[in-house]
């Protein structure tokens, strides 16, 4: 299992269609947001109770992650990169440091990423990025082994 697979990640992520771009962080934040009223968002995110999507300088690239006081998954967004793929990819890490703890691009990160690309861009986008990451090397399956070691430490 790779811990961290980020430049193969984005490699595989030049292969797929980014869909939509938004004019604002507003405008994205407000499309992100319709996920958390599927039953797949109730069920394995409990404790995100919101996203918040801000402006981020060009220079810095984006980021995402989790603030668990709060509830927030937080991206911080480059103009660059305000497109659906993108905005999945960042959301994916504050939604996979919630459920799995997970602090890069990691298996736990990747399975996040495609589950969300899944129910947000629907099954082509899915496909083609899955496909994408199996050509480019990708691990987006922890396995069994790993979902219940996690799950053990986050317990403890």
């Amino acid at each position: 299992m790779k811990k961290c697979q980020q430049w193969e990640l984005y490699d595989a992520e030049r292969d797929v269609p980014h869909g939509k771009w938004f004019t604002s962080t507003d405008e994205a934040e407000a499309w992100i947001s319709e996920i958390r009223e599927t039953l797949w968002f109730r069920d394995n995110f409990p404790t995100v109770q919101r996203f918040e999507l801000h402006p981020r300088s060009v220079n810095d690239g984006s980021v995402g992650t989790f603030i668990p006081l709060d509830g927030v998954v937080l991206a911080e967004m480059a103009s660059e990169h305000l497109n659906n793929l993108i905005i999945c990819h960042e959301v994916s890490h504050g939604l996979a440091a919630a459920r799995y703890q997970s602090r890069s691009h990691d298996p736990w990160f990747a399975r996040i990423y495609l589950e969300l690309v899944w129910h947000m861009l629907g099954t082509e986008t899915y496909e083609a990025l899955r496909a994408s990451f199996d050509q480019h090397g990708i691990d987006h399956d922890p396995g069994p082994e790993s979902t219940h070691a996690v799950r053990k430490a986050i317990i403890l």
